[in-house]
């Protein structure tokens, strides 16, 4: 088992340490953009955290910072090989900021590997991250082709918002009425005392666009458990997992959903099954994708409100 773990580790390791050394080797070289994508996401994303407060500010810091936080395709024609035998070239580019090319042998050691350690161990974000990641391909393009049929979505693909510490003001939202959206996020995130900068950043999507998607589902995983009234306990992750298996059919949420149970404790196990998980499967498959929801501009909005523009029915009612 241990020796498994270190395989696993070091596949991973070997392969951000070459996205760190095809870094290092391009440094201070300028960055093109790709003719023939969207802009680009970065990790620094600034964005106003209020649109509805401030929405000038939103649409200026949108214009300064939208191009140089979106990296582009590398200008560099270097080839850089790493020990496993993947490049990053003409043929096989770093696409956005976090970027690590790899072949179709690394995806598919990358999938096995961290699909065992998440099952061996559901608290590895980073590979349950991972596994999303290199398996999710197909729904990725369909969660994208869905926002792409929506207003909404459309324009948070547009403009690719960020939700960290850096760009959501947590005071401004605290102090907003209670039961509206910003009110019970920032409520929930300090009750359960996590912060929005513990998201992994995408590595192993070799599309941009998509690559967005996936960072985007990551970074709105904290609403759904507001949406849903879940606390950020296993019984809760359990419930939100199967929420977002039956509304973004992402594979590794089918793991987290079917798998999670086992690290449910035993006197909750009688209430995931007879009570949680049937309230989801009525509620789910009746609700908006949560993808097209864009939530910074709806801090103002009554969550009442809001459950039901997205037809989230209550736990409290179901019971």
């Amino acid at each position: 088992m241990a020796h498994s773990k270190v395989i696993i580790a070091q596949l991973r390791n070997g392969l951000v340490c070459r996205y760190r050394h095809l870094k290092g080797q391009i440094g201070g070289r300028k960055f093109g953009r790709l003719a023939s994508t969207t802009a680009q996401f970065g990790l620094e994303g600034q964005h106003s955290y209020c649109e509805s407060i401030n929405q000038r500010e939103h649409e200026e810091n949108l214009g300064r910072h939208g191009d140089e936080n979106f990296a582009a395709n590398l200008d560099d024609k270097d080839q850089v090989t790493n020990q496993f035998g993947s490049q990053a070239s003409d043929d096989n580019p770093c696409l956005y900021d976090e970027h690590i090319p790899t072949t179709v042998l690394q995806k598919g050691l990358l999938a096995m590997g961290s699909a065992f350690m998440s099952f061996y161990d559901p608290y590895r974000d980073d590979m349950v991250a991972t596994l999303g990641e290199v398996t999710g391909h197909y729904a990725l393009q369909r969660l994208r082709d869905k926002m792409l049929a929506d207003a909404e979505g459309t324009q948070i693909l547009d403009d690719r918002p960020r939700i960290n510490t850096r760009t959501v003001d947590m005071d401004c939202l605290a102090s907003l009425p209670q039961g509206t959206l910003g009110r019970e996020y920032v409520d929930f995130m300090k009750r359960n005392r996590i912060t929005s900068d513990s998201r992994t950043p995408v590595h192993f999507v070799d599309d941009p666009d998509l690559a967005y998607v996936m960072q985007r589902y990551r970074e709105i995983h904290d609403f759904n458990h507001a949406l849903l009234g879940m606390p950020a306990t296993m019984l809760g992750e359990v419930t939100v997992k199967w929420f977002e298996m039956i509304n973004t059919r992402l594979p590794m949420t089918a793991l987290g959903a079917m798998f999670g149970p086992l690290r449910v404790k035993r006197r909750h196990i009688g209430k995931l099954t007879s009570l949680y998980i049937p309230w989801v499967v009525q509620a789910a498959p009746r609700a908006k994708l949560l993808l097209n929801i864009y939530f910074e501009k709806r801090w103002e909005q009554p969550m009442a409100e809001l459950c039901g523009e997205i037809g989230i029915k209550p736990f409290t009612e179901y019971r």
